[in-house]
């Protein structure tokens, strides 16, 4: 089956989430914590109920929980701040918000309603895609390459190892 939710697709057959086209990583309990909730988008899902569903009735402290339902919230693009599709109802549980149709009900490409940056939106229209660029920070910021002896150096440490004190002098 294949949710489509703010420009994206999790298809429960191929177990993968994307977004704009472009696959999402997901650790198996948060596909299927993502699963559970788009499939019981239409009521809460409490904790007990997702322990039971994800973890198969294992003890699971709180806070494994909590790192699930981030990673989730993080892989849609959500928050938990901003809460727009995975929402927390305190004291009772989770559940998904957001605007879904289902693979059966899915006419155009978009179905839903993108949420997000425009910009990013407009590039990922024009055909490039995002990347990752490794910058050297120095380049950034214009610093001179420094070494590890020179650091040393300024710390009361000589180069050829030795401690020195400020106030004796140097030996050659």
């Amino acid at each position: 089956m294949k949710f489509f939710f703010s420009n994206q697709i999790l298809n429960t057959d191929t177990r993968e989430l994307s977004r704009s086209d472009m696959p999402i990583s997901l650790e198996p309990q948060v596909f299927d914590l993502v699963v559970h909730l788009m499939e019981n988008r239409d009521r809460v899902v409490s904790k007990e109920e997702l322990i039971d569903k994800i973890w198969k009735g294992r003890h699971v402290a709180e806070s494994t929980l909590t790192s699930r339902i981030n990673a989730a919230r993080k892989a849609v693009g959500d928050s938990g701040s901003a809460q727009a599709l995975i929402r927390t109802i305190a004291r009772k549980g989770f559940r998904f918000v957001g605007a879904v149709q289902t693979g059966a009900q899915c006419t155009s490409a978009e179905p839903a309603t993108p949420h997000g940056d425009d910009e990013l939106r407009s590039v990922l229209q024009s055909g490039d895609r995002p990347g990752v660029a490794l910058v050297d920070q120095r380049e950034i910021y214009h610093e001179p390459t420094w070494h590890a002896r020179d650091r040393d150096c300024s710390a009361g440490v000589s180069s050829n190892g030795t401690r020195r004190d400020r106030g004796s002098p140097q030996r050659p």
